[in-house]
């Protein structure tokens, strides 16, 4: 992977998060080695995660605010849930909490605030260089939210809304559909060709996909270029499921503003399987024939279906057990 713009403090906040976990488990794997021959070694095992809480949480700030403040913006949220267009939000204000978007039902940039983001995404996002440029429209942001009075970009971000006594809320003029349908392939070697194609000056979302060329091998054989346009239409975007209208006078390609991620399933048409295939780095992108066709793609992972037997199994088996015991304790009864 290349990391391209993630900031330095980043990865060594990582690599200290890996040293310091390395460094306990070998002293809890010391401990437990030597517990056979001094059992009193066992009892070491508490202060010593007492002194791990205690050194990781003196890193951490204490926060003297309330913590539900930025989750405290009804009109604000009444305002980006009366647009009926699929878009994305931006914050860049503290006022604004960073998973309140998930609380609210919106799509936020950034998702939810958790560290462990999806590392090609996470670098992609940190390299979109202006608001309102190529790469942060594509990204489908309409809306970014500021602190009171400070324009966070050029003239693209126009002020549309400012009755919020902390936030004002200004629209990416130039912001671009979540959905694309595009003909055009540049076809690179490698997850790093990706990246570098994505950032060349040249590179219009609008026009051209890029994809790697072992994912263009499961498509195999499939027409492109030749300029032809196309309207896509979004029927229903949910978490796991999402289905598109596409007109289109010759073959090409859905283009989405979605991360990729395996096991997500493509179907034209409600019979004609099509692969799900990572395109501009960590995006995805279906290829669609010629003509009016339903897009329906599901995530389906097949992992998730096994943790649920697996657990299911668990409670089965605890609950047979426990039916067992009281079974027999009243027969020796």
């Amino acid at each position: 992977l290349k990391l391209g713009g993630v900031p330095a403090e980043r990865i060594n906040q990582v690599q200290m998060s890996m040293g310091m976990t390395a460094g306990v488990l070998l002293v809890l794997a010391f401990i437990f080695w030597l517990t056979p021959r001094y059992r009193g070694v066992i009892y070491g095992v508490v202060p010593l995660l007492l002194l791990e809480l205690v050194v990781w949480g003196g890193r951490v700030e204490i926060e003297t605010n309330d913590p539900t403040l930025g989750f405290r913006h009804d009109d604000i949220v009444q305002f980006l849930q009366e647009d009926p267009e699929l878009f994305r939000i931006e914050s860049a204000t503290g006022h604004w909490a960073p998973s309140a978007a998930l609380l609210h039902g919106l799509d936020d940039m950034g998702g939810v605030y958790n560290p462990l983001a999806l590392a090609p995404y996470d670098a992609l996002r940190w390299t979109i260089g202006e608001r309102g440029g190529v790469k942060h429209s594509y990204l489908n942001v309409k809306y970014v939210l500021a602190d009171k009075g400070n324009r966070p970009g050029d003239g693209r971000l126009v002020l549309v809304y400012g009755d919020n006594p902390l936030i004002d809320v200004y629209e990416n003029t130039r912001v671009l559909p979540r959905a694309l349908f595009v003909t055009e392939v540049e076809v690179v070697a490698d997850h790093g060709a990706a990246w570098n194609s994505v950032h060349a000056g040249s590179f219009l979302p609008t026009q051209t996909v890029v994809i790697e060329a072992d994912y263009l091998g499961l498509v195999g054989e499939w027409p492109t270029g030749g300029g032809s346009e196309g309207e896509v239409e979004v029927v229903r975007a949910g978490i796991n499921e999402m289905v598109y209208e596409v007109v289109a006078e010759a073959a090409g390609w859905l283009v989405l503003a979605d991360v990729y991620y395996p096991n997500w399933k493509g179907v034209i048409d409600g019979e004609m399987a099509v692969p799900v295939i990572r395109a501009n780095y960590t995006f995805r992108a279906v290829p669609v024939p010629a003509g009016e066709h339903e897009v329906r793609l599901s995530f389906v992972p097949p992992n998730w279906y096994g943790a649920v037997g697996v657990s299911g199994g668990t409670f089965l088996g605890l609950f047979l057990m426990w039916v067992g015991v009281g079974w027999k304790r009243r027969r020796l009864g």
